[in-house]
C-alpha cells in the first residue's frame, strides 16, 4: 500500500473509478464497443476523473477529503445505477428532460415494478458491481488507518496545476480524436441523440453534451440545407405515366390556323386527346396562402430560418382520399406498448379485422424517443420529441392550432381526452388540456375513477365501456384515449391483466414473458371488440373512424423476448420500432383493402387525418406527410435512422430493400435522404422549442388565411436564441 503515500498515485483513483463504471454500464446494456469508441471513452473517463480529483484537492484536511471522497464515490455509483436501471426498464437511455419530467410520476405510478426490478437477481448483481468501488475505498481507509498511514495527502498549488493540465490535455486529446472519426463526430454533434452518445461515447460524455445543449437552448444543428424532394415512388406507380404528366400545364386551346388544314381522322384524334386532357382533374395542393419568403424578410433568428426553409418545400397534393372521412366521428387511441406482431386472426379477431379491412400498413414505425409521452407527442403534435419528456410541456402555452383536436373543435366537434392512469403523470393535466379538445382531459384523479363502475380502474375495457355513453350522442365527436393495461411488467404475478387473460394464451408457443405480454394486451382486443360492437348497435360505425397507434415498442420485453414476438432477431433500434397502424371505419369494410407498402411513421398520422377529414391545412408546416399524397415516403427517428421505398439506413449503413439492387439506387441518393432527414429533425426541434405557429398565424386559425387571403403579420416576439 506504499504507492498511496505519493500524491500522484491519487490521480488514478477517480479516472479508474469512472472508466470502471462506464465499462460495467456499457457491457451490461449495449454489449458491443467499436474500435474507436474505446479510446475516446478511455480518454474522456480519465479527464472526468481528473476533474473530480481537482475538485477534491480543494479540501485541505484528511478528514474532510475522506468524507468528500465517500460522498463523491457514492453519488457516482448512484448515477450509474440509475442509468443502468433506466435502461433495463426502457431499453434505452433517456435524456435529462425526460428523466426530470417523468421520474416523479414513474416512481409513484410504478414503484412496485421498480422495487421488483431492483431486488431481482440481475438488479442485486449490478448493485454489487457498481458499489464495489465504494466498498474497496472504505476497506482501504480501514486498512491504512490500522497501519497509521494516510490515503490522501494535501495538494500543493503546483500539484493542482498539474491536475488541471492533465485534465485539459486529456479532454483536448479526446476531442481531437472525436472530431477526426467521422462516425463518432456524427453521433456526438450532427445526429445527436442522448441514447446514442451514451452507447458510443459514455454516460458522462452524454450528460455533459445534454447539459450544454440545455444551457444553450438546444441550438446545435439548427441549419437547414435545401435538398430536392422527389414524389413518392408508390404514388407514381399507382398514378401511371399519364397522371405523372398531368403535373405539367395542359393547353386546352384549339388548333392554330398556322398549323394548316387537317384530315378528318387527325381532327378526331386531336379532339379525343383534348377531351381526355379536359378530364384530368386540376391538381390541388395542401397549402395555405402563406408567403414564407415575406415572413423571413421581416423576422429573425429561429423563425427566419424556418421561414426560409419552408419557402423551399413543395406542398403535397390532394388525392382521391382527400375528404373521405369529412364530417365523421374520430376516436384516436394511443395504445400502451401495443405491437402489431401480436395480431392473430384467432386470438385477436377484432384487431385482425381492423388491420385487414380498409387500410393495411405493412411498413410502419413508431420511433421511441421519450417513452409514452414521446409517443403521444409524435401522434398528437406530429413532431419528434426533441426536448425529450418535456416536449409536451414546451407546447402548453403555444398556439396549438395544428392539432387534430384544435382542427375538429373549430369544425364544431365535441372533443374529449381520457386516460386510465394518474391525472398528473407527465403533467398531462396541463399538456393535454392544451390540445384543443373542447371538454378537456379526464383521468384517474379528476373523475375517471368515478366513471369506471366495474373492475379495475386501470382496465382499458372498463374505460371504453363506461365512457362511451358519455359522448356517443355528442355527434360529431372527437375522442382521444391513452390506454395503460398493456404496461409492463409481463408476468402472471406482476401484471393483473396478464393473470386475468392467462387462460387465453397459456397454450401459445411462446415463453411465459411473451405470453404474459400478449395476455395484458388482450385488454385492448376486448376494448376494440366492445367499441366496434357499440358503434354498430348505435348505427354509427360507418360514420366513425378509429385510429390505433402504439406509444412505443414493448420495452418491458428484452431483445431476446422481442425477437420471439417478432419472429426474427432485433437487428437495430430502428427495426425494433417497427409496428403497425390501424385506421378503421365501418364504411371501409365495403371497399377493397388498400395495402400501403411504403414506409410510414407516426408523424404521418396527423397530416393524413387532416387530409382524410378534408380540412384546410398546409403540408409544409408538418415534417410528416399525408401518406396518400405524392410526397416522398420517408420514415425516420431522432437518431437519423430512416427508411424509404428503396431501403433502410440504420447504424450508419444503408441496406437496399428486398428486390432493390445497388444499381437501382440513384447516385447521391443516400446523402440526399440523409440531408432531408436532418432538415426534418431540425424542423421538429424548432417547432418544439419555439412557438412557430404563433409566428405564422398570430391569434388566428389556419382556415382564416383563406378568408382574408393576406400574409399574416409576425407577432411582436422576443428574438430567439441562435
Amino acid at each position: 500500500m506504499r504507492m498511496f503515500e505519493h500524491y500522484r498515485m491519487q490521480w488514478f483513483f477517480f479516472p479508474l473509478l469512472i472508466f470502471y463504471d462506464e465499462m460495467v454500464l456499457h457491457f451490461s446494456t449495449v454489449s458491443r464497443l467499436s474500435a474507436w469508441s474505446f479510446p475516446v471513452m478511455l480518454l474522456f473517463s480519465a479527464a472526468y476523473g481528473l476533474a473530480l480529483e481537482l475538485f477534491r484537492s480543494v479540501f485541505l484536511t484528511e478528514k474532510a477529503v475522506r468524507r468528500v471522497t465517500t460522498v463523491m464515490v457514492s453519488l457516482t455509483t448512484l448515477l450509474y445505477l440509475v442509468l443502468f436501471f433506466m435502461h433495463r426498464e426502457f431499453k434505452m437511455f433517456y435524456d435529462l428532460n425526460t428523466v426530470f419530467f417523468g421520474a416523479g410520476g414513474a416512481l409513484s405510478e410504478f414503484w412496485e415494478e421498480i422495487v421488483s426490478m431492483i431486488f431481482s437477481a440481475d438488479g442485486l448483481l449490478h448493485i454489487l458491481l457498481f458499489a464495489l468501488p465504494v466498498v474497496l475505498y472504505r476497506l482501504a481507509l480501514l486498512y491504512l488507518k490500522k497501519k497509521e498511514r494516510a490515503f490522501e495527502h494535501p495538494y500543493q498549488a503546483e500539484h493542482r496545476a498539474g491536475l488541471f493540465a492533465g485534465c485539459t490535455l486529456l479532454f483536448v486529446t479526446g476531442a481531437i480524436l472525436l472530431r477526426n472519426v467521422p462516425s463518432l463526430r456524427m453521433i456526438y454533434s450532427e445526429t445527436y441523440r442522448f441514447n446514442n452518445v451514451v452507447e458510443e461515447l459514455g454516460a458522462l460524455t452524454a450528460l455533459q453534451a445534454d447539459v450544454v445543449r440545455l444551457a444553450a437552448g438546444e441550438t446545435a444543428g439548427e441549419e437547414f440545407v435545401v435538398v430536392a424532394e422527389q414524389p413518392s415512388q408508390t404514388s407514381q406507380e399507382e398514378a401511371g405515366d399519364d397522371a405523372a404528366g398531368s403535373r405539367m400545364p395542359v393547353s386546352l386551346g384549339g388548333a392554330s390556323k398556322a398549323q394548316g388544314a387537317k384530315t378528318v381522322a387527325e381532327g378526331e384524334a386531336e379532339a379525343e386527346e383534348e377531351e381526355a386532357a379536359e378530364e384530368v382533374p386540376e391538381e390541388i395542393r395542401n397549402e395555405l396562402p402563406i408567403d414564407f419568403e415575406a415572413l423571413a424578410a421581416s423576422s429573425y433568428g429561429a423563425f427566419a430560418k424556418v421561414d426560409e426553409y419552408l419557402a423551399t418545400v413543395t406542398p403535397s397534393t390532394q388525392n382521391e382520399y382527400t375528404g373521405l372521412f369529412k364530417g365523421k366521428n374520430l376516436i384516436l387511441i394511443t395504445a400502451e406498448a401495443f405491437s402489431g406482431y401480436m395480431i392473430d386472426e384467432e386470438l385477436t379477431p377484432t384487431l385482425y379485422r381492423m388491420h385487414t379491412k380498409g387500410f393495411q400498413f405493412k411498413n410502419f414505425y413508431q420511433p421511441s424517443g421519450a417513452g409514452t409521452i414521446g409517443g403521444e407527442y409524435n401522434i398528437l403534435h406530429g413532431l419528434l420529441p426533441m426536448a425529450g419528456g418535456a416536449s409536451m410541456n414546451y407546447k402548453v402555452d403555444d398556439h396549438n392550432v395544428m392539432t387534430i383536436g384544435s382542427y375538429l373543435n373549430r369544425q364544431g366537434y365535441y372533443g374529449k381526452l381520457y386516460h386510465n392512469g394518474t391525472l398528473t403523470f407527465y403533467d398531462r393535466h396541463r399538456t393535454h388540456n392544451a390540445l384543443g379538445y373542447s371538454d378537456g382531459y379526464t383521468a384517474v384523479g379528476n373523475g375517471l375513477e368515478k366513471i369506471i363502475t366495474e373492475g379495475s380502474v386501470y382496465s382499458d375495457l372498463g374505460m371504453f365501456r363506461d365512457t362511451f355513453p358519455l359522448y356517443a350522442d355528442e355527434q360529431p365527436f372527437n375522442v382521444y384515449y391513452m390506454t395503460i393495461s398493456g404496461h409492463a411488467p409481463y408476468s402472471r404475478g406482476g401484471n393483473y391483466f396478464s393473470s386475468l387473460h392467462w387462460d387465453r394464451v397459456k397454450d401459445l408457443p411462446y415463453s411465459d414473458s411473451v405470453k404474459a405480454y400478449i395476455a395484458s394486451n388482450l385488454e385492448l382486443e376486448d376494448s376494440m371488440a366492445f367499441l366496434i360492437d357499440a358503434l354498430e348497435k348505435k348505427g354509427i360505425a360507418d360514420d366513425t373512424v378509429i385510429v390505433v397507434c402504439a406509444d412505443h415498442f414493448p420495452y418491458g420485453l428484452s431483445d431476446k423476448y422481442l425477437a420471439e414476438l417478432y419472429g426474427t432477431q432485433i437487428s437495430d433500434a430502428f427495426f425494433r420500432d417497427s409496428n403497425t397502424l390501424l385506421i378503421w371505419c365501418g364504411e371501409l369494410e365495403e371497399r377493397e383493402p388498400v395495402v400501403i407498402d411504403a414506409p410510414v411513421v407516426s408523424l404521418d398520422i396527423l397530416p393524413t387525418l387532416l387530409n382524410l377529414f378534408g380540412l384546410e391545412w398546409d403540408s409544409r408546416l408538418l415534417p410528416g406527410r399525408d401518406i396518400f399524397s405524392d410526397a416522398e415516403a420517408l420514415a425516420f427517428d431522432m437518431g437519423h435512422n430512416w427508411a424509404t421505398e428503396l431501403g433502410v439506413f440504420a447504424r450508419g449503413r444503408f441496406t437496399p430493400a428486398e428486390g432493390v439492387s445497388e444499381e437501382d439506387i440513384p447516385e447521391g441518393y443516400v446523402d440526399r435522404i440523409r440531408q432531408i432527414v436532418s432538415n426534418k429533425i431540425t424542423l421538429c426541434r424548432n417547432l418544439t422549442y419555439n412557438d412557430y405557429y404563433g409566428h405564422v398565424f398570430g391569434d388566428k386559425a389556419p382556415e382564416d388565411l383563406l378568408k382574408r387571403q393576406t400574409v399574416p403579420q409576425e407577432k411582436d416576439l422576443e428574438p430567439e436564441a441562435n
